[in-house]
């Protein structure tokens, strides 16, 4: 038997004994979250309220969040579609193939263009509250640093000045280490090789995979002896900084990974601490007795058990830092990385591990979520709409100059009016309501040549391009999600008893009503009064716009000469040309 195939063996009996060590940790931990219920953070609360009291911001989020919830749902029902497939699949020729996993990465191109959108909006609410908390953070935590240096030096290979450098940066995790503690009873390969080895592997990983989001430091302190105290002593210095120190001790039986956290609430969470026993004697006496009267060197033994060892702290310490990003980071979207890490062991044993940590993850991203989205639809009370509405309009233009503009494709025209309507789109894409309703009117007049009139009558209506119809309802459909166009106002048109081949005087008036453009109590009311109640559009009702066209049709006198038949000339036309 050679060395790969002794090495494959002691995998397979390594997975077993250390398994039930890590789903039981697993189990352990996740019960702990579980029964610690994921409180809102302060910082959600405020961009959920600001969110509520924003209609528009509000609306913006909604339509992103709408489209990522569509995708997920196409890509849930991707997957049921895959396993009834899979049992047949050995049938299907290489076309069908290359088109499923087309289809697979063409939404997840689009689940992550969703998610990064919402992080935009997310993460740009959240820096302007975080700017002046952190200036005054950085205030008292320099003057605590000095007082602290001065009663006691903690015996880092950093200096005082350093220390205040790390404790100015309070929106990345900290994490360090200590070098491995070998104690004298153990072999010698572990005491020579073992703490040195483990300290690279770690570093190179860590750079790999870390990277910019986390301050990582492989050699923190100046020697191996580190204990709880020493953690206490940091844990004094820099307290308001987001730290997971790692620190471990191998004895003759048993390896023991400690991780100390503070500064953030998943170390609240796991409170302050993640502790992991290997018991790595069992393994070797193990490993012997199934290899028995095989020729194996006692240090490939141990070089073995080594790699399990390094591999499971490289495991534990990208899930604190993955619950660090999902509990306390900016974006609640954030894509778990412990599912796609090489930490050193063959990917069906690494599984075992790995899987039922992920699962712990899933759940604290799930009620983080959770949480969000019933403090968003929370009703505000009195003192927080009033808070909130002075800087509404400034946030909703601060918002919107950070979303990338992405123009809709296919603006089709007739009458060559392409550029226009794309100036129309970024008018509805700012939500500006009222000026994109202007822009409208005078598109439509234009397409129709009747600028002069200055308003539109049956025939031009009968004769107007569906090209050109079909290119302004679809822009006020889809930058509206939904909730303005003609083809919008034709269907709740309809909901309200209006016929296709019979004009219904009652059930024009019963949609007028709906959205806004009549009102009892006043009759023949103006186009200025119907956006001063809508405040300009930002208020607006379900199908409400566009409502300057009719308002230049019927002057809002909505009975007077029977003018109202031309809001029943254009739904005939949209019918028209939807067909």
């Amino acid at each position: 038997m050679g060395w790969q195939d002794i090495k494959q063996k002691a995998w397979k009996i390594g997975s077993k004994i250390f398994g039930s060590i890590v789903g039981a940790t697993a189990s352990f931990v996740g019960k702990k979250i579980v029964r610690e219920t994921i409180p809102i953070s302060g910082n959600d609360r405020v961009i959920a309220t600001i969110l509520a009291a924003n209609d528009t911001a509000m609306q913006a989020f909604a339509i992103v969040q709408n489209q990522l919830a569509k995708v997920q749902a196409r890509q849930n029902q991707l997957k049921k579609t895959e396993l009834m497939l899979d049992a047949t699949i050995a049938k299907e020729n290489l076309a069908v193939t290359q088109q499923k996993l087309a289809h697979k990465a063409q939404l997840a191109r689009q689940e992550r263009e969703l998610k990064l959108q919402l992080s935009k909006l997310w993460c740009n609410l959240k820096r302007e509250l975080q700017q002046n908390e952190f200036q005054q953070q950085n205030d008292l935590q320099a003057r605590q640093i000095q007082a602290d240096w001065d009663k006691t030096k903690l015996p880092t290979i950093f200096s005082r000045h350093e220390l205040e450098k790390l404790a100015e940066d309070t929106q990345r995790p900290l994490f360090v280490c200590a070098k491995m503690q070998i104690t004298e009873g153990c072999p010698n390969y572990f005491r020579t090789e073992l703490a040195a080895e483990t300290e690279s592997q770690i570093k190179t990983f860590a750079n790999s995979v870390f990277k910019e989001e986390v301050r990582f430091y492989s050699r923190f302190f100046d020697n191996e002896a580190i204990f709880d105290t020493n953690a206490a002593q940091l844990q004094n210095i820099i307290p308001q900084v987001p730290c997971v120190m790692s620190f471990s001790k191998v004895t003759r039986r048993s390896a023991h990974l400690h991780y100390q956290l503070w500064g953030s609430q998943s170390a609240k969470i796991l409170h302050g601490h993640l502790d992991l026993e290997v018991p790595w004697r069992d393994l070797a006496q193990q490993l012997q007795g199934e290899l028995a009267g095989e020729a194996i060197d006692d240090d490939d033994l141990y070089e073995t058990i080594g790699d399990w060892l390094t591999a499971l702290q490289k495991i534990y310490a990208l899930f604190a830092i993955d619950l660090y990003q999902i509990v306390d980071g900016e974006d609640p979207f954030y894509s778990v990385k412990l599912e796609s890490i090489d930490c050193g062991l063959p990917e069906t044993i690494a599984r075992q591990f790995i899987s039922p940590l992920v699962a712990v993850l899933q759940e604290v991203q799930t009620q983080r979520l959770q949480a969000f989205n019933e403090e968003l639809h929370r009703p505000p009370n009195e003192s927080e709409q009033q808070s909130h509405k002075a800087s509404s309009q400034a946030r909703e233009e601060a918002v919107y100059r950070e979303v990338e503009y992405q123009p809709l494709t296919n603006f089709t025209s007739a009458r060559g009016m392409e550029f226009e309507y794309q100036k129309l789109d970024e008018l509805l894409v700012a939500q500006k309501w009222q000026t994109a309703d202007e822009s409208t009117r005078e598109l439509m007049l234009r397409v129709t040549n009747r600028i002069a009139e200055g308003y539109l009558d049956a025939e031009s209506i009968e004769a107007f391009p569906c090209e050109d119809l079909r290119t302004i309802d679809k822009l006020w459909v889809e930058r509206s999600g939904g909730k303005f166009g003609f083809s919008v106002q034709k269907k709740l048109w309809q909901e309200c008893g209006g016929k296709i081949d019979k004009y219904d005087d009652e059930a024009f008036k019963k949609f007028a009503t709906k959205v806004g453009w009549y009102q009892p109590h006043k009759f023949g009311g103006t186009y200025n009064e119907f956006l001063n109640d809508t405040d300009n559009g930002k208020n607006a009702r379900y199908a409400a716009f566009p409502a300057t066209i009719l308002g230049l049709w019927c002057g809002w006198g909505w009975w007077a000469g029977g003018k109202n038949r031309i809001f029943y000339s254009l739904v005939q036309r949209i019918i028209s040309c939807s067909k």
